[in-house]
């Protein structure tokens, strides 16, 4: 899966190196995606401030976290896939922010 300043996430066919799924959202401008962990979920960060968390089979929001202060420029997800952090590198003298960890209770199964 990769993300662009075009506000859009394309999933590719590693084997034929096609683009399989195309999706985009307004303002989306992708910063960081990582993968959870033996999951088909996508965590991305963007410029808009947000965190969302995409279901890869159809390339679909699964969750969106709360907008954060800062741009948010990173993202991991633990090796378990049970906890995330993303971070900004703040701005005017702010610091950094961090999302805590979070459990898959929080999204599994909910709609965006």
């Amino acid at each position: 899966c990769t993300g662009s300043r075009d506000n859009s996430l394309l999933l590719w066919d590693v084997r034929t190196g096609q683009c399989v799924e195309r999706a985009s959202v307004s303002r989306n401008l992708v910063t960081h995606l990582c993968w959870v962990p033996r999951e088909s979920y996508i965590l991305q960060t963007s410029e808009d401030k947000t965190i969302r968390l995409w279901d890869s089979r159809r390339l679909q929001i699964a969750h969106m976290f709360p907008t954060k202060q800062h741009i948010q420029t990173h993202c991991e997800v633990s090796v378990d896939g049970h906890r995330c952090i993303s971070c900004s590198s703040g701005f005017g003298g702010e610091g950094c922010e961090a999302t805590p960890a979070f459990s898959p209770c929080l999204w599994m199964d909910q709609d965006p």
